[in-house]
């Protein structure tokens, strides 16, 4: 047990979250998203042409070949997706 009782969170407080809005494109065998930003992350699932997803964070330097950017596809799914440029 913590020697300090934690605080209440501050209802009166919004919490909000920016992403930018995105559809799936150039993807004839579906996007993959992976628990971690590299092709050896574990795949969650994968997702068609077409598909609107969320793009909660750009990645600003690529790891090996591409960009590993955290997404949320429209069912609600979290993870990396990779990007080329």
């Amino acid at each position: 047990m913590p020697a300090t009782l934690a605080q209440r969170p501050d209802t009166t407080r919004v919490s909000s979250m920016t992403y930018e809005e995105g559809t799936v494109t150039h993807a004839p065998s579906g996007m993959k998203i992976r628990a971690a930003g590299s092709t050896s992350g574990t795949l969650i699932s994968a997702i068609t042409n077409g598909t609107n997803i969320k793009i909660i964070k750009r990645a600003e330097q690529k790891n090996g070949d591409y960009y590993w950017d955290l997404i949320c596809s429209s069912s609600g799914t979290y993870g990396y997706a990779a990007r080329e440029v």
